[in-house]
């Protein structure tokens, strides 16, 4: 497993902090602390907002454990992996992601993809990360974050394409990980997809 290893030396020197609020909704008042309730997701005003009630929670304690993942259990670390892929890849696309988490979030978010059956983003998620594959055992890479000094523009230019093609939602990942892994919602989101 040297490439579980390889990467996870430089996940450890290479955290960066990542500067989305958890704690607050925009209206700033404090995020509950459990899932909502079938009632309370009647009244969301979105999915977005029941996505993010429903899994802020299982993100933060992932953020907390990083890069320790195993130690949340199989599925809750695949659930809250999938919950920063959403986030990082809105804000800044694959390699925010991998250089924020690492190999393992990326093995993990693989993993729930499948679980939810989007394989059309699983697809693009490993063509990602053969991009930067070639990196792995690079001894100029002291933390994930030097990955995009060393990619060409050509590799850039791919990555980027990948980004713009999971921006377009195709599968609907909120949705889906509402489905699969809160299954009482499955009314109000179809409902308010």
């Amino acid at each position: 497993m040297a490439k579980e290893n390889s990467w996870k030396k430089k996940a450890v020197f290479g955290l960066v902090a990542v500067g989305i609020s958890l704690t607050t909704q925009d209206n700033g008042k404090p995020l509950p602390a459990e899932p909502l309730s079938i009632t309370k997701a009647i009244r969301m005003e979105n999915l977005e907002q029941y996505w993010e009630q429903s899994f802020s929670p299982i993100g933060r304690k992932f953020t907390e454990i990083r890069p320790d993942y195993q130690d949340m259990g199989e599925t809750d670390s695949m659930v809250a992996a999938l919950y920063w892929l959403e986030l990082e890849m809105y804000n800044g696309g694959f390699l925010q992601f991998f250089c924020n988490w690492g190999y393992d979030a990326y093995l993990l978010a693989i993993k729930g993809l499948g679980a939810i059956n989007a394989t059309y983003t699983e697809q693009l998620l490993i063509q990602a990360y053969s991009i930067i594959q070639r990196l792995e055992n690079d001894s100029q890479l002291q933390e994930l974050w030097d990955i995009p000094k060393h990619l060409t523009e050509n590799e850039i230019t791919k990555l980027n394409k990948i980004d713009e093609e999971y921006w377009e939602d195709k599968e609907n990942i909120m949705r889906l990980m509402l489905l699969k892994f809160h299954s009482d919602s499955v009314e109000n989101i179809d409902n308010e997809a």
